[in-house]
């Protein structure tokens, strides 16, 4: 289910639920404690969601981000590997791997603190719909949990994505590693020889 599906159930759940509570003003029916109560929670929910859908937002996009930098950083040191033995080129693309190296750690910084307000988010719903369901806005509380459901497996796809992205960056990571030791063990056997050619 994409993203904006999960949009259009919130919508339409908000609609009816909306919808019943002007019905029930209109038919009269006395609003004794028990239907103040049922009201509440049903706006509780409303709010829960709303919350909800700010913060899957708000996710998506820095997963998106992040996975992005990733990738330039995966491209870039790739490059590196090309240019080592150009030790004038080698430096600029080291100063980007920095930098790009830098903007993937600050990206994913803001992604952890945005994940620990989603935890805290999926408790509210979690809570909301089941005061709901007591409270007897059993509409609400499914509407409630079905949003849920929706926005952790639309997070769940992007994060494939994230795992496949750092996958091949560990890989490249690795490579680099292994190249620049090899390239430095060279350099310094070169210069060893051309030592002792030079006594």
């Amino acid at each position: 289910m994409q993203f904006y599906d999960i949009a259009y159930m919130y919508d339409l759940c908000k609609l009816i639920i909306t919808r019943s509570f002007h019905t029930l003003i209109s038919t009269g029916e006395n609003l004794s404690t028990k239907t103040l109560i049922r009201n509440g929670s049903v706006w509780t929910v409303d709010a829960a969601t709303s919350l909800l859908t700010q913060t899957t937002t708000s996710l998506l996009q820095m997963e998106n981000e992040y996975v992005q930098a990733v990738h330039k950083l995966t491209d870039m040191l790739s490059y590196k590997l090309q240019v080592l033995d150009n030790d004038a080129e080698l430096e600029i693309v080291w100063d980007l791997v920095l930098q790009f190296r830098s903007d993937v750690n600050e990206i994913k910084r803001k992604k952890e603190e945005m994940e620990q307000l989603y935890s805290s988010v999926q408790k509210l719903m979690d809570i909301s719909a089941e005061v709901a369901f007591i409270a007897g806005a059993e509409y609400a509380s499914t509407c409630a949990g079905e949003r849920l459901y929706s926005s952790q497996r639309q997070l769940e796809l992007t994060r494939a994505l994230t795992a496949e992205a750092e996958i091949q960056l560990n890989q490249v990571e690795l490579k680099d590693i292994e190249a620049t030791t090899k390239h430095h063990e060279k350099k310094e056997k070169e210069k060893s020889e051309q030592d002792k050619t030079d006594k």
